[in-house]
């Protein structure tokens, strides 16, 4: 009962147009003072914002987006796709198999969808086209690609996400790092097979492109580039190992950013970096602010037993956890199509994967699986942050891009089934 009525405060609010952060305060504080049953004051609410305030899941989170900030504007990008060119680029489908793979390496700097498909897109899709490949098809690749910074850590969401449930924020980091190339070499056959059967681009175009590279020698590009392809390395081989902790390795991240950019690049000067780094800190706010009003939603919903109520009353009907995953993929699935990733998250997550635990799922799975799903809301309309930032870039009909997102929309998808729903491919993992 009050598990409901806590949904219709909360529905209720949003519909009076209160913000969504304050939606779910409003909706937690107003239970315990129109009833006098509920198991939780004021007093505990005050508790849960402090703890929410003092999450240290929150210190990465900022400490990462200021360094994928700082290697955004110090155009690391390039360095990076240079490398690969030199080996791969006159292979055939292989120059959109590059820009797929430099998106890969820089989501494990940046750890946001966002600034992966802005920065990889922005770059390769211009050079693409030169090339001769299908606009549409380009599109789709790099907007896919880059929303693997949903996954691949350093990610927020999955930071975020581990905060809302209590989970282990490394073991979170290793399935969402094995999802992310995993997604993205299916993205890579799929680039390969279609370039195969549709053609690859203007041959001449691309082979003085990529000599262009070559004549620069082998030293030169690796040397020019060696550092930012180092950065993913030192990021994810610090947490991996547990030589440092993850906001140790965020912080050295930031560090390792500056005296690249500064010294090494020179595309950033002091002034540059402070710059850069207020304004990240500045963007991050609103995204701390909705991490505390998440996980006290989520106290409330442990104080209030609503995930074992659920899970019982759901068991009493005769759903299996099969088919109770499948309906929490579908419905963050096209929850993430209709509002903002984080916000449908944070609406859900907290509630959803409890429930799916206490009926025998791993929770680890489903999250790293709600979060690949969540990831597809970014390019998929109406709401589709990184589809509308690609038809400014692109100038491509919305029903082209659609049409032709159609096929890597559903391997991605399958692959968060699989990953969730099948306990062998992940059982190594948790």
């Amino acid at each position: 009962m009050l598990v409901m009525l806590i949904g219709l405060f909360f529905g209720l609010m949003i519909f009076l147009g209160v913000p969504l952060f304050g939606s779910i305060v409003c909706a937690v504080v107003l239970l315990p003072l129109v009833f006098s049953s509920c198991p939780y004051g004021v007093a505990e609410i005050a508790d849960w914002a402090v703890s929410g305030a003092n999450y240290s899941a929150g210190i990465p989170i900022v400490v990462f987006i200021i360094s994928g900030a700082l290697m955004s504007k110090g155009k690391l990008t390039q360095k990076i796709f240079d490398i690969f060119d030199y080996f791969l680029g006159d292979k055939t489908g292989f120059m959109p198999i590059i820009s797929i793979m430099t998106a890969m390496f820089y989501s494990a700097i940046s750890g946001s969808a966002t600034a992966v498909a802005a920065a990889v897109g922005g770059m390769c899709y211009p050079i693409l086209i030169e090339m001769g490949y299908e606009p549409a098809f380009c599109a789709v690749i790099l907007m896919c690609a880059g929303v693997l910074g949903f996954l691949i850590p350093p990610s927020t969401p999955l930071t975020s996400g581990a905060g809302f449930v209590s989970l282990d924020l490394l073991t979170v980091y290793k399935g969402g790092a094995v999802l992310g190339i995993a997604i993205g070499v299916v993205l890579i056959l799929y680039s390969y097979i279609y370039c195969r059967r549709h053609g690859n681009g203007d041959p001449e175009i691309i082979h003085n492109h990529h000599m262009k590279v070559r004549s620069r020698g082998f030293v030169a590009v690796f040397k020019d580039g060696i550092w930012a392809l180092l950065c993913p390395v030192l990021i994810l081989g610090l947490i991996f190992s547990g030589l440092t902790t993850v906001a140790q390795t965020a912080v050295i991240s930031v560090i390792y950013a500056i005296i690249i950019c500064v010294f090494v690049y020179k595309t950033l000067d002091f002034s540059g970096c402070i710059e850069t780094i207020q304004n990240a800190i500045r963007d991050s706010l609103p995204m701390l602010v909705m991490l505390m009003c998440a996980l006290i939603l989520s106290s409330c919903m442990k104080a209030l037993d609503a995930p074992t109520m659920i899970a019982n009353a759901i068991a009493n009907m005769g759903i299996g956890v099969t088919a109770v995953i499948a309906l929490i993929l579908l419905a963050m699935t096209l929850l993430g199509a209709f509002m903002d990733s984080g916000a449908a998250m944070a609406m859900l997550v907290p509630v959803v994967v409890p429930v799916a635990a206490a009926m025998g799922a791993n929770p680890y799975a489903l999250l790293v699986a709600v979060v690949a799903v969540q990831s597809m809301g970014l390019i998929t309309p109406p709401f589709g942050l990184v589809l509308f930032m690609f038809l400014s870039l692109t100038k491509q009909p919305l029903g082209k891009l659609v049409k032709q997102l159609i096929v890597p929309f559903i391997l991605f998808m399958a692959m968060a089934c699989l990953f969730c729903m099948v306990p062998g491919l992940t059982s190594w993992l948790f």
